[in-house]
């Protein structure tokens, strides 16, 4: 399952919170739930799947959303997921990362 994240001037938005887990994508049955946000002048969206969310946690995604940028931000999640389960990655890794800085 994936999950999409909002920081939106500084205000974190979880889009996505609202989607239902079951029945799952591919199951001919799944329910699609529209999402949408108002962009700010500064803002990131993250799209990761649940490998990166149950082994990160939204706390820590959501502090070094604020903190880090671009792939060193992937970077940080990906080596977090991996000292999580002793250092192989547990479940699958997927971060999808559109960032808008104000000129």
């Amino acid at each position: 399952m994936k999950a999409v994240l909002l920081l939106n001037n500084g205000q974190e938005h979880l889009l996505t919170e609202r989607q239902f887990k079951n029945p799952p994508v591919g199951s001919s049955a799944a329910r699609p739930v529209a999402f949408s946000a108002r962009l700010g002048r500064v803002w990131k969206l993250l799209v990761i799947s649940d490998g990166v969310w149950k082994y990160v946690g939204w706390e820590t995604i959501g502090q070094r959303t604020r903190q880090k940028e671009g792939q060193e931000l992937i970077a940080s999640l990906r080596q977090t997921a991996a000292e999580a389960s002793g250092g192989e990655l547990p479940d699958d890794f997927s971060v999808a990362l559109l960032q808008h800085d104000e000129f």
